[in-house]
């Protein structure tokens, strides 16, 4: 009797493992033709959507930095920040 309980559990459990790899490539196949769908309108703005290889449960938004004459633009190229000129370091005292 432990013996056809025994086969009907590893059996179980292989269909369990089984299942849920299918599911997974049958979400991964879903989830591409979404993203194909609305990967167009992203690429416009600069912005790719990308799914890891190790993991399906999130996707990445990617932001794509434009090459023009060989030279890729970098963070401090495009910074719009500008420090103040001319501050001097005040200390501040508290009582």
């Amino acid at each position: 009797m432990w013996v056809f309980f025994t086969i009907y559990c590893i059996a179980g459990s292989c269909y369990q493992v089984y299942d849920r790899k299918r599911q997974l490539k049958q979400a991964e196949t879903e989830l591409e033709d979404i993203l194909k769908m609305t990967q167009a309108g992203y690429l416009k703005r600069g912005l790719r959507w990308r799914i890891p290889d190790d993991s399906y449960g999130w996707i990445e938004l990617i932001k794509e930095y434009r090459v023009e004459d060989g030279v890729q633009e970098t963070d401090e190229a495009k910074s719009q920040y500008v420090p103040p000129e001319n501050v001097v370091d005040q200390e501040v005292k508290t009582s």
